[in-house]
């Protein structure tokens, strides 16, 4: 069976992963990411450059080894490197390393210490509270991990994705609902800036539903449809990533963005805080009674409940709620405020830009 480019950069990030969880020099794990990264963003096959001698190693990011590593994937469809590893490592603890505040040391620290091999030994672990006294985490962490846990086995397991490349998708996607669609929003975790992201929620409004589910459904990048109503669909791209629309009412904009932005720990917090009050929240708005108190924009329905409003960046349940309260919520920094990167690295050792490239980014952001 023919690889295609998402292939081959899966096993280059699979060995990536493994040789994080065993250890390896840091250097040499970023250059199988970065070679990756390059791989899974090219438009031309890799397989067809892989016959010309030396072609590879033109492309930024890769190097002598890695192109022996792409020719061999090419030619037998597997890599000795990484059977060898998953000989060694679990491959079962790439799905543990890619929750929500795993990553590759706790997830080697939980490895070492306790064994843990699989989500389901994780969970048990944090069930439990054997993971509770383990450096580095605790029992607040416990609790995140279930929580994460919980996350992806409701996700039917499709799988997560790094915030890069979801990023790099929703543009297109955006694009593309934009011809048919008005006030598009994404929410959910990518809005939250979350590492890694489940499924991507999209809020949008429409004069004309059933084209717009239409549309939505017709996007070159569907691999199947999951559900087709009239105000909400649900596909799964090509990349196995899910992506779900909701159409929603302008008078309702503010309410739903908070509903759907999440994190579940945070809306619980802002309906107790409306219990209260006498008050209810849901994902149309704000009420009292069966009168609408807000509904239009965040900021009223968080200022109805004498709160400052919380950037979705902070909206995990960890003592922001407080802070806003007492009007104490910390600024965010934003990309204005960095003066510049601590290191970089250019394509004479492990980057994959040049230095004229780094020098013309350096200067835009001045």
């Amino acid at each position: 069976m023919p690889l295609n480019n998402k292939n081959i950069a899966e096993k280059l990030e699979e060995i990536a992963g493994l040789l994080e969880i065993k250890g390896e020099n840091r250097f040499r794990v970023r250059s199988y990411r970065d070679a990756a990264r390059v791989i899974s963003g090219m438009s031309e096959d890799i397989g067809a450059m892989a016959d010309d001698e030396g072609k590879l190693q033109d492309i930024p990011g890769i190097g002598e080894s890695i192109a022996e590593k792409i020719k061999e994937i090419i030619k037998t469809g597997k890599l000795k490197q990484l059977e060898k590893l998953k000989k060694k490592i679990p491959e079962s603890l790439l799905e543990v390393m890619a929750l929500e505040q795993m990553g590759p040391q706790r997830t080697k620290s939980l490895y070492e210490e306790l064994g843990v091999e699989s989500i389901e030994d994780l969970k048990k672990a944090a069930q439990e509270g054997k993971i509770d006294d383990i450096s580095g985490f605790g029992p607040l962490m416990s609790e995140t991990i279930l929580e994460a846990i919980e996350d992806y086995e409701q996700m039917d397991h499709v799988g997560r994705f790094r915030l890069k490349e979801v990023e790099d998708r929703i543009e297109s996607l955006r694009d593309y609902l934009g011809k048919e669609l008005d006030d598009i929003s994404i929410a959910g975790s990518y809005r939250r800036k979350k590492e890694t992201i489940g499924d991507i929620d999209v809020l949008a409004r429409s004069k004309k539903p059933k084209k717009a589910i239409e549309h939505f459904t017709s996007y070159d990048d569907v691999s199947r449809v999951l559900s087709k109503g009239d105000t909400k669909s649900s596909i799964i791209l090509k990349s196995g990533m899910r992506v779900d629309l909701r159409l929603i009412e302008k008078k309702a904009y503010g309410a739903a963005m908070i509903y759907f932005t999440g994190s579940k720990a945070h809306n619980i917090e802002l309906r107790k805080i409306a219990g209260e009050k006498n008050m209810k929240v849901n994902e149309y708005g704000l009420y009292k009674g069966k009168k609408l108190i807000a509904s239009k924009t965040e900021e009223e329905i968080y200022k109805k409940l004498d709160l400052r409003y919380v950037e979705p960046e902070l909206r995990e349940n960890k003592g922001e709620i407080e802070a806003a309260r007492k009007n104490n919520l910390p600024g965010l920094i934003k990309p204005e405020d960095i003066k510049g990167d601590l290191q970089t690295h250019t394509n004479y050792t492990d980057g994959i830009y040049s230095m004229e490239d780094m020098v013309k980014a350096a200067e835009e952001m001045d």
